[in-house]
């Protein structure tokens, strides 16, 4: 379902990043979404289904790297001119990219289709980390070098989460075990630079610095005193957390031509499903619903 204009997209993109004096990596996250959608979009064309989701999440991750940028005002710690010249359009331009896919998905679905919009969560301006210049955070650059050095046995997976966050999955609860002792040796000032917990056979883990590192920063191993530079383990990922989650999200259901029906009260999360579910015929709205 690759479409020109995506490939088109994928080419002006990556000519910008050689050519512009701007950085203009975030704007990949965008790519991937045209990339989901003629996925999307190619599948719904051949299977007509009654019922069918796409999700999107460039604007969240960029709403995390560049609120700060959108919205300097907010914060004590402001973005210099190079950094407002590369990302202090980036929400917006993410919002319009957002747009796109929404009248994309109205002409795909055309007059007789219906479009529900639901966000999970809402953001907002993040400024709980301005005492210490905002919040960073750092990923191992291979979680196999760095459990080798750990002294941690092998997993059988890895599965990265959110940004620089991974669970580590084992073949028993002793080896997980094993492993969770094993992130007590990277330490400084003799104590342990990560974050982790267990649950079962599998460790949930992190570094746990969350500000920006000395070049000459190095680890040292609790068992055998060995001295690694930090960034020989971990790269930084910049400056993140610019914004934060809201529990308020939107939920957008077109009223048809009779105009829009504002609901001040809140609409609780358990209930979403049902709203939707009545949209389709009683009988098996009811039929789902059991």
């Amino acid at each position: 379902g690759l479409k020109m204009g995506t490939i088109s997209s994928i080419l002006k993109q990556l000519t910008n990043e050689k050519l512009d004096d701007r950085d203009l990596h975030w704007r990949r996250a965008i790519i991937l979404d045209k990339l989901l959608w003629d996925v999307f979009e190619s599948t719904y064309k051949k299977q007509q289904p009654d019922f069918s989701t796409f999700f999107a999440n460039s604007t969240a991750f960029i709403q995390h790297r560049y609120w700060r940028h959108m919205e300097p005002e907010a914060y004590e710690v402001k973005p210099n001119a190079t950094q407002m010249k590369s990302y202090g359009d980036a929400v917006s331009d993410s919002y319009r990219h957002m747009d796109e896919i929404v009248g994309r998905a109205m002409r795909l679905v055309g007059e007789n289709g219906r479009i529900i919009f639901a966000t999970a969560l809402s953001q907002e301006a993040n400024t709980r980390y301005e005492h210490i210049g905002g919040k960073f955070v750092h990923r191992p650059r291979s979680f196999e070098k760095l459990f080798q050095w750990l002294g941690a046995p092998t997993p059988l997976s890895f599965e990265p989460v959110m940004t620089h966050e991974a669970w580590a999955t084992y073949g028993s609860v002793e080896e997980a075990k094993t492993a969770e002792q094993a992130m007590e040796n990277i330490q400084s000032n003799g104590k342990s630079i990560m974050h982790w917990r267990r649950h079962e056979n599998r460790v949930f883990f992190c570094s746990g610095l969350i500000s920006e590192v000395e070049a000459d920063f190095a680890v040292r191993h609790g068992e055998t005193g060995e001295v690694l530079p930090f960034d020989e383990l971990f790269m930084p990922i910049g400056q993140v957390n610019n914004s934060q989650h809201n529990r308020d999200g939107c939920f957008w259901i077109p009223a048809g031509l009779d105009g829009a029906i504002v609901h001040e009260d809140k609409l609780p999360l358990e209930q979403a499903t049902n709203k939707i579910l009545s949209l389709f015929k009683p009988e098996r709205a009811r039929l789902e619903t059991a």
